[in-house]
């Protein structure tokens, strides 16, 4: 019997040493959770911080050149700039994108400018070419004379853009180029080349 109390009372014993042990892990444990949540939330905190200046860092100028689309700019985006043209492109792009956004706010609409192309692709089936083209692209678009006013004035843009690309890039980096494109940047067609060096002999 005594035996069997003193077992009872090792074993209380044992239980009471025990549970001020676990008490404390509990208690460390507790304290570890808020800390490691609070270093948590303090790492998304950061990266949200990261994220938002990476935002701000990101130009201007690229976000609106987005919302311009144009297959020029886009094509001259492929090609392997120099450190000497890159600026140069980069304050052509600039210039035609500002000059597009300011006419889209006086009215020219994708639906006027749907307009023109199928008017200009009647026109090309008709046989007309040049100042021709345009003229007759003019007279047959459904449009009041304001826009074709804003019409005109992003046609100008254009021009601007691919004169000023076309003094900018190089003859083999506008080779690469889709031959509609090429045209618009001065470069001759290889037939007409060929033409001009028979004459010439």
């Amino acid at each position: 019997m005594k035996k069997l109390l003193s077992r009872i009372a090792c074993i209380a014993l044992v239980f009471a040493m025990a549970a001020p042990a676990s008490a404390q892990k509990d208690e460390k444990d507790g304290a570890a959770k808020p800390a490691a949540k609070a270093k948590a939330d303090g790492a998304k905190e950061s990266t949200k911080k990261t994220t938002a200046k990476k935002e701000e860092a990101t130009p201007a100028a690229g976000k609106k050149r987005a919302a311009v689309a144009n297959p020029m700019l886009k094509a001259v985006e492929g090609l392997t700039l120099t450190a000497e043209q890159k600026p140069k492109v980069e304050e052509a792009a600039k210039d035609f994108t500002e000059t597009i956004l300011a006419l889209r706010k006086e009215g020219l609409t994708q639906e006027l400018n749907k307009k023109k192309a199928d008017a200009a692709k009647a026109a090309r089936e008709a046989g007309k070419k040049g100042r021709e083209l345009e003229a007759a692209v003019m007279s047959t678009i459904e449009a009041t004379d304001e826009e074709k006013a804003l019409l005109k004035k992003a046609e100008e843009a254009n021009a601007k853009l691919a004169k000023a690309m076309g003094s900018v890039l190089t003859a083999e980096q506008i080779a690469t180029l889709p031959p509609q494109m090429q045209q618009a940047l001065g470069a001759k067609k290889p037939a007409a080349k060929k033409t001009a060096a028979k004459k010439a002999a």
